[in-house]
């Protein structure tokens, strides 16, 4: 059973339809999201069921769920999500549930990580020192030591020196997100191009390696490299599992609800 609701306004079920522990399990879990009075009308009990200013859905049990649909178009509603993980009001809920595809709203946010790429790559990516050991014919940071006493005859040095460089984990999680995207059928024809374009600028300055979105959590950030966590934040939508809907589809993935400020 699925239970309908839309934000602020009331919907009552007969008592005897939604049994106790059901009611229980809302008032102790979901109170911040559902409010649930018991209301007595024309000789019976119903169950007032009222969304606080949240819209998605709830998996209660196995076999009860609740959607809480918003006064206005859901595509609307998702702009928001171009901050999504950032937002203190929006929250991954426990279990699954089921969803649709929405199209508009993948390229939206497809697009606004390729017009941050594209402007991270226009400013200059974000670099850092890497160590490196190579054979040359000058001196550049330390000798490797060992290896010149391994070869005393070869005339290149064994050197160990820091080199700055665009090629590191930071700049390799965009493009292979970039990757990602590009390989799937949900852009349109102007998202697409878009993203080819900033994976062909990227691709030049970096190596394409294989992340998860569990890469792209928990990284390091400074004054000079800030900007990145949003970035990130895109792109861990991307590599995992997305829930562009809170409607019922035909894939699982994690149920998710988020608070309207009025």
């Amino acid at each position: 059973m699925i239970l309908q609701l839309i934000e602020y306004k009331s919907i009552y079920q007969p008592r005897e339809q939604i049994p106790i522990y059901i009611i229980h399990k809302i008032k102790q879990e979901y109170s911040s999201q559902i409010k649930v009075n018991l209301q007595y009308k024309q000789g019976k009990d119903y169950w007032e069921f009222i969304a606080q200013g949240w819209v998605g859905y709830i998996p209660v049990t196995s076999d009860f769920g609740i959607r809480i649909a918003s006064k206005v178009p859901i595509k609307n509603l998702l702009v928001m999500l171009e901050y999504a993980y950032e937002l203190k009001s929006f929250h991954f809920l426990d279990s699954l549930t089921n969803c649709n595809d929405i199209e508009e709203f993948y390229n939206r946010l497809a697009k606004i990580l390729v017009d941050r790429i594209l402007t991270r790559c226009r400013q200059g990516l974000y670099q850092t020192y890497l160590p490196k050991i190579d054979r040359l014919t000058y001196v550049r940071g330390r000798l490797h030591i060992k290896q010149i006493w391994k070869k005393p005859w070869d005339t290149q040095l064994t050197c160990c020196y820091n080199e700055q460089t665009k090629n590191i984990e930071d700049n390799q999680i965009l493009l292979w997100t970039l990757h990602c995207i590009s390989r799937n059928q949900i852009c349109n024809q102007t998202v697409h191009s878009l993203v080819r374009k900033a994976y062909r600028t990227l691709g030049k300055l970096v190596t394409l390696k294989t992340f998860t979105a569990k890469d792209c959590c928990g990284r390091k950030y400074n004054r000079l490299n800030q900007d990145y966590q949003q970035l990130h934040s895109l792109c861990r939508f991307f590599l995992a599992n997305s829930m562009p809907s809170h409607e019922q589809g035909s894939y699982e993935t994690i149920p998710f609800v988020v608070i309207l400020l009025n």
